[in-house]
């Protein structure tokens, strides 16, 4: 098995095997491989099979053919590891046994292999890149990989799923190209390890294949597409299980692949009845509707987390500041765990209740309650939220709300700021409604190690605070005179703007202990 292997600057190695008698080389289109090189002749040299190997004919080239740095006088023998050199462009010549490996290591290419670069194939189908890469390709080819591609890419914006999506692309597939089997695989993000999600078959069965893990390791690694002209060739590309058993003789592998992103998965065809019945347009088309399809995840991907994201804003904005829901949105997006497990932090409880208040209910319809309440519960919030709060609970007419769980202080200042505004709040709203004449509140505040975190699905996401400095809070709030605040010493000791308090001194709780210094906020 002879063939060449073309190193060009800038550009990945690629494999051309010599299977014709006669192999012309130069820039003009008619030659079996074609020369971008600008020191190239239109026809500069063939390569000619002879009873002995391969040898050389310079075609009368302008520039001259060189073999090892010497320029060929009109033909001259190769060997295997000849370097051919056209300007920049190198064509070393090599000669293997056949089903032989081309280099060292595991995840080389062997003869029988075309290995390009997904990217490059993107840019040469109009997938990305500019026009002048499109340019490059035959009108008949482009024109029909256009007329495919758009036929993917409106069929795949139509499907409503992922999984309607994979098996409507590889039905376009096998309309497109000759192959008698095929399969999807999705790289499980946990596992980092190819799922197989769509089997095909010609024949209507469901189609048992094993991908080589050297070829779809290679491909998924360094993002190429692999064409194997004649499996039979290699070895390898069963990974020990028999080509015999399998039956395989041609086939293609390509990465699900958008430029800027990883690698979402593989598509792999073959073909078990003919060697060659897959060539380059073959593999670069694979390649371009792979990349429709790795769009096409990604779109779906980030729907997704759209979704998830406005069920979760939807769920916290009720309990939660607008900028209390943006850290604890970036927060999951940064892979924390704020919406997974339960934590400790030092932070601050607040507590408000309405005094009498269920002698009140007894005397109006359960109607005008909750509609009392709700204008209530609406003014409060609207204090704790412009202080940075999230609102726990609703217990009755009493409201638990915590500050500084999401940011770097201990939300002493802010919720001792929204008690204040709060009972401030209250009776403005008594002056402008008589309804809410009767309405007194009791607040306690207080600062300390509670736990805090998520319970509930997605759907109906709610944040418990539990530890003593909750409960304090709460035994505060029923010590508190009719629309006035008492706080903590945890919290006066924490705070950091200017607040006139009075002591009360050493207080007795009920449930603790120990007593503790109480303040009365003026």
């Amino acid at each position: 098995m002879a063939y060449l292997e073309v190193r060009i600057p800038n550009t990945p190695t690629d494999t051309v095997p010599i299977r014709k008698g006669v192999v012309t080389v130069g820039r003009a289109p008619q030659n079996d491989f074609i020369m971008k090189d600008k020191l190239s002749s239109r026809l500069h040299f063939k390569i000619v099979k002879t009873a002995f190997g391969h040898k050389v004919v310079d075609l009368g080239s302008s520039n001259g053919t060189f073999i090892n740095n010497r320029k060929v006088n009109k033909e001259q023998a190769l060997k295997d590891g000849d370097v051919v050199k056209i300007g920049n462009t190198q064509l070393i010549y090599r000669v293997e046994p056949v089903g032989a490996m081309v280099g060292m290591g595991e995840s080389e290419v062997f003869a029988t292999q075309i290995v390009k670069s997904a990217q490059e194939v993107s840019a040469a189908m109009g997938t990305t890149g500019g026009l002048e890469a499109a340019r490059k390709f035959k009108t008949a080819r482009l024109s029909q990989n256009l007329y495919i591609l758009y036929r993917i890419g409106k069929m795949l914006n139509s499907t409503r799923d992922t999984q309607e999506l994979l098996h409507t692309a590889m039905d376009l597939i096998f309309k497109v190209l000759k192959a008698d089997r095929g399969l999807l695989m999705l790289v499980d993000q946990k596992t980092g390890k190819l799922s197989p999600k769509v089997s095909r078959s010609r024949t209507g069965t469901v189609a048992e294949i094993e991908v080589s893990s050297t070829i779809s390791t290679k491909v998924i690694d360094e993002k190429v597409s692999i064409l194997t002209s004649d499996a039979t060739t290699d070895p390898r590309f069963s990974d020990g299980r028999s080509i015999a058993l399998q039956n395989i003789r041609s086939a293609l592998c390509v990465p699900l692949w958008e430029e800027g992103q990883q690698v979402r998965g593989i598509i792999y065809i073959d073909n078990t009845h003919e060697p060659n019945v897959f060539g380059e347009p073959d593999l670069d088309l694979l390649t371009a509707v792979a990349n429709q399809i790795a769009v096409a995840l990604i779109k779906e991907e980030l729907n997704e987390k759209i979704r998830k994201e406005a069920v979760i804003r939807s769920s916290l904005e009720r309990y939660n500041s607008r900028q209390v829901v943006d850290q604890i949105i970036k927060q999951i997006e940064g892979g924390g765990h704020v919406a997974i497990e339960m934590k400790e932090t030092t932070a601050s409880a607040l507590f408000a209740d309405l005094q009498n208040f269920t002698p009140l209910c007894e005397r109006l319809r359960p109607h005008d309650v909750a509609e009392l309440l709700s204008t209530y519960f609406d003014h409060m919030a609207k204090v704790i939220f412009a202080n940075k709060g999230m609102i726990n609970k609703y217990v009755g007419d009493a409201v638990l709300a915590v500050f500084g769980v999401f940011s770097a202080d201990d939300g002493a200042d802010n919720a001792t700021k929204a008690a204040i505004q709060m009972v401030k709040a209250l009776l403005q709203l008594k002056k402008s409604d008589p309804r809410f004449k009767d309405f007194n509140v009791r607040i306690g505040v207080n600062t300390g190690v509670m736990v805090c975190g998520n319970i509930g699905p997605l759907e109906r996401i709610e944040y418990t605070v539990l530890g003593d400095p909750v409960n304090v809070a709460s035994r505060l709030q029923s010590l508190a005179e009719p629309n006035s605040t008492l706080i903590g010493e945890n919290t006066f000791e924490n705070l950091k703007t200017k607040v006139q308090a009075v002591c009360l001194g050493q207080t007795a709780l009920k449930g603790k202990q120990q007593k503790i210094k109480v303040y009365k906020v003026c």
